[in-house]
This record gives C-alpha cells, sequence and structure tokens, in this order.
C-alpha cells in the first residue's frame, strides 16, 4: 500500500459526543471500511433545535453543512467518503 492510498480512507468526525467518537482521525484500508466504520458513529446526536426547526448537522472536522433531515446528513456524508 502507498503512502497516498494509507491516508485516502480517513474518518474525521470529531463532534458527535456519543459511544463509539474517536478524538484522532481514523485511518482505515477501503473505502467499505470507512463507510461501515461510519455507520457505527449515532450520528442521531447531531440533531440540534434551532427556532424551533429540527437540523441536523455534520459532524466531519471543518464541515459546518447542515441538513433538514437525518436521510439527508447520511446522504451528505457520503461525500465526505468518496
Amino acid at each position: 500500500m502507498t503512502d497516498t492510498q494509507s491516508h485516502a480512507h480517513i474518518c474525521e468526525i470529531s463532534d458527535i459526543k456519543s459511544i463509539g467518537t474517536h478524538s484522532d482521525p481514523q485511518h482505515l484500508e477501503t473505502e467499505e471500511k470507512l463507510r461501515n466504520h461510519i455507520i457505527q458513529h449515532d450520528i442521531n446526536s447531531c440533531k440540534r433545535s434551532i427556532s424551533g426547526d429540527s437540523i441536523y448537522i455534520c459532524p466531519w472536522k471543518g464541515c459546518n453543512k447542515y441538513q433538514s433531515s437525518i436521510i439527508k446528513l447520511e446522504e451528505h456524508l457520503r461525500q465526505h467518503t468518496q
């Protein structure tokens, strides 16, 4: 495995305050392993309420995007894994 490949699949979820959260980015061998790893995070805890409306804030380090539903957040997170 080259150095480029070893850093290609990194989980940088850092803002979820629940079981399974890690403080340092996790390096995984393949895109599939990264996706399976992300599933283990409880992204339901990304839900916030602003002015009575629920939004889901992306937990990826450095990403401040938000989505209107958990499904849209899951779709958005896929962008970080490709």
